[in-house]
């Protein structure tokens, strides 16, 4: 039996079904993309990552790393996000500017038409754990700068 009681660290646990809200600000009407980690904590994903890899562990063991390797990675999550990652959005638009509703096949098309540095962002931001902790101090003080904030920040 331990002596010590550290159960309070377990709340910092990141899980396939913690979900953050991921900003595109370039893109029109600000697209919200409700996303889940890309990381060991959503094992779905890390055995689609895997699964396959064999190839590619050979050729980095033989230090063949190329950029073609680099895209290839990036294709692949843009097959996987729409199926382990994505789990909604708000603010998309199409061409037209009309708002488009969610589903498995308007998701992968949206991916498949990010230039490569805004996708590039979304997988940086859903392979970074913090980004599903959750909250570290409910009394606000770890939470987001506002618009106020910032400006004090500044010096405006």
């Amino acid at each position: 039996m331990s002596k010590f009681d550290f159960s309070n660290i377990k709340g910092q646990s990141v899980t396939t079904d913690r979900t953050a809200i991921f900003t595109f600000w370039r893109l029109e009407g600000n697209p919200r993309l409700t996303v889940r980690p890309a990381t060991e904590d959503n094992p779905s994903y890390m055995r689609a990552i895997l699964k396959g890899s064999r190839e590619q562990m050979r050729r980095l063991r033989a230090g063949d790393l190329t950029p073609e390797m680099l895209e290839e990675n990036r294709e692949k999550d843009r097959r996987l996000f729409p199926k382990f990652i994505i789990v909604g959005w708000d603010g998309v638009l199409d061409a037209q500017g009309q708002p488009v509703r969610f589903s498995a096949d308007a998701c992968a098309e949206f991916c498949s038409a990010l230039p490569r540095d805004l996708f590039n962002e979304l997988r940086d931001f859903c392979s970074t754990a913090d980004n599903f902790r959750p909250e570290a101090d409910e009394d606000g003080d770890d939470a987001q700068l506002g618009e106020e904030d910032v400006e004090d920040l500044s010096g405006n």
